[in-house]
């Protein structure tokens, strides 16, 4: 099946599980080459105070992606589970000043918010990068998709295909997940008709 159609059949259901997400979408585009950390950032006394404020009770740190497998800067990749009785809307300031301290020590990150219980639950997808310079470091920027039964999966499908087909560098993944660039894609393909 290719990549794209086997994306999307995975991001219009329920979250399948770190270890399936891994292996059905991290691994397809970068290889199984992961160094694993494993780790509960929530747990940590820098983090704890914010996980607890926006409603996660765990943010596994699954590790680097190595850097034989792309071009770019250190790319971690977090699980985040919410609290089953928190809305994801309404802690969305408190998730971002907990991913902002996190980025402090990271350029790249994709993260994979879901909760508890996955059931009839919808989940999402970021990846958040800031650039080299102080400017970019306060001004991180962070694409979201939202998953799940009843969305529909094929924008982001679309992007994480642009982003295989690529060189993996940094401006790659910027292009794959910008809003901008398939805006500007899609108003192409509409002028074109």
């Amino acid at each position: 099946m290719e990549l794209k159609h086997k994306l999307e059949k995975i991001f219009n259901d329920d979250y399948p599980g770190t270890e399936r997400f891994i292996a059905d979408v991290i691994e397809p585009i970068f290889g199984n080459e992961i160094e694993n950390i494993d780790e509960d950032l929530a747990e940590r006394e820098m983090y704890a105070e914010k996980a607890k404020k926006a409603g996660i009770k765990h943010i596994i740190y699954i590790g680097d992606l190595t850097e034989k497998n792309y071009n770019a800067d250190n790319i971690a990749l977090l699980d985040v589970t919410l609290d089953d009785s928190k809305n994801i809307e309404r802690s969305r300031v408190n998730i971002q000043q907990l991913i902002r301290s996190i980025m402090d020590y990271r350029q790249h990150l994709m993260i994979v918010f879901h909760y508890e219980d996955v059931k009839d639950k919808q989940w999402r997808f970021s990846y958040a990068y800031k650039g080299d310079s102080l400017k970019d470091t306060t001004s991180a920027k962070r694409y979201t998709y939202v998953f799940g039964k009843g969305y529909r999966g094929r924008t982001a499908a679309e992007r994480f295909q642009v982003l295989a087909k690529s060189q993996r560098n940094n401006e790659d993944f910027e292009k794959a997940f910008s809003v901008a660039a398939l805006s500007d894609e899609f108003f192409d393909k509409y002028r074109a008709y």
